[in-house]
């Protein structure tokens, strides 16, 4: 990631501890309602993401039938994320 370029919030910072709380009390909706997803699922998960724990993805992905998880370990995984999600279009087009 040391070649990306520098990012800032797009909020004022004296928001981000609401922000960040307001987070913290979120949860996902009821499993009954994201196994009822159905479209075609690609979860990215990034290995120590502290906002998106690794946890919620697997989670996700137990709950959505046919879903694909995809877990970055490296910048090098990260930066496969665009050609993955081409690749799922492509293959969802000619199906």
């Amino acid at each position: 990631m040391a070649a990306a370029p520098p990012t800032t919030p797009d909020v004022s910072e004296s928001l981000l501890p609401t922000i960040f709380r307001g987070a913290a009390l979120a949860d996902l909706p009821d499993g009954d309602a994201i196994s009822r997803i159905d479209v075609p699922t690609l979860i990215l998960a990034w290995i120590d993401d502290p906002g998106h724990p690794l946890s919620t993805a697997k989670r996700l992905n137990e709950l959505i039938g046919g879903s694909e998880l995809v877990v970055a370990r490296t910048p090098d995984d990260l930066d496969a994320w665009p050609q993955l999600l081409f690749d799922q279009i492509v293959r969802l087009h000619r199906s």
